[in-house]
């Protein structure tokens, strides 16, 4: 019985070579994050930016992520309950805005604020 344009044993074979490909995928992606990884030590460890690689070099950046997580206990306990009902879902532009708007205080702020992540990547140019 032909499936699709290729019949059963087509199918079986392109079957096993698609999980053999995502099993080699899953092995370069994790290779390559323990490689960035050791990249990014040398780097730091070494206070370097930019490393020079034949005719190339590797540039160490990092930037901020505008991505926070908040507190949701301790923010009910800072913020008035109207305020506290406005952010329920801790959204963080809404936050800034109200920090800027002088609605909560920046001590508000910093006290619900758990982390502000940091993108650090290698790129080779």
């Amino acid at each position: 019985m032909r499936m699709g344009g290729m019949d059963e044993q087509q199918f079986a074979e392109a079957a096993i070579r698609l999980d053999r490909i995502r099993k080699q995928k899953k092995e370069l992606e994790d290779e390559e994050k323990q490689l960035k990884q050791e990249l990014i030590t040398y780097m730091e460890e070494r206070g370097l930016e930019k490393v020079p690689i034949n005719e190339q070099q590797a540039v160490h950046l990092q930037q901020r992520v505008q991505r926070r997580d908040f507190d949701v206990t301790e923010a009910s306990r800072v913020l008035p309950p109207n305020l506290f009902q406005d952010v329920l879902t801790i959204h963080s532009g809404k936050i800034q805005e109200m920090v800027k708007e002088g609605t909560i205080s920046e001590e508000q702020y910093r006290r619900i604020l758990i982390k502000e992540y940091l993108s650090t990547y290698i790129v080779i140019r």
